[in-house]
């Protein structure tokens, strides 16, 4: 599909997730970039990004407030 072929809320969501997606890969450590920039899908950059942090020093409440903090535009 092209995206002139989409409904107004497909189009809506499409460009949703580009700015989602544009959002949490400027604000990623170049390590955890170099992981998941081959996603396209926004939550699947989330839920990966989420997962490279569990191993990290952080604390979970720290990751989570760290991840909100950076992006809570999202």
């Amino acid at each position: 599909r092209v995206y002139s072929d989409l409904s107004p809320e497909e189009k809506d969501r499409y460009n949703a997730d580009i700015k989602a997606t544009n959002i949490l890969l400027q604000g990623l450590p170049k390590d955890i970039y170099t992981l998941i920039n081959h996603y396209t899908n926004a939550k699947d950059i989330w839920d990966n990004v989420k997962m490279l942090l569990e191993g990290s020093e952080l604390t979970k409440k720290d990751q989570e407030s760290q991840l909100y903090d950076d992006f809570k535009h999202f």
